[in-house]
């Protein structure tokens, strides 16, 4: 067990070292987005709670993701939170 335990303090370390950082600050939108999707809210419950339209949450999403070079929601909200751009 631990063996595994110090792997996965390595494997993070290595990640902590090629975090990819975006070119482009993420807006405050896309941080409140993300935020809430990170809290585990569906994009028609961040629209509701954010007063926006389900369309204009993934929109942000799909721009967060793509100025963090994340793949789809989950993966943005993962590189959001590593490199420091929402909280936890």
């Amino acid at each position: 067990m631990r063996g595994i335990a110090l792997q996965v303090r390595d494997e993070r370390s290595i990640a902590r070292r090629q975090r990819h950082v975006p070119e482009e600050p993420l807006s405050r939108r896309e941080r409140e987005v993300l935020q809430w999707c990170a809290r585990g809210k569906t994009s028609w419950e961040v629209a509701r709670i954010l007063g926006i339209t389900e369309r204009t949450v993934n929109f942000h999403i799909y721009q967060a993701a793509d100025k963090l070079g994340a793949r789809g929601r989950q993966a943005a909200c993962v590189r959001a939170l590593l490199t420091g751009q929402i909280g936890a």
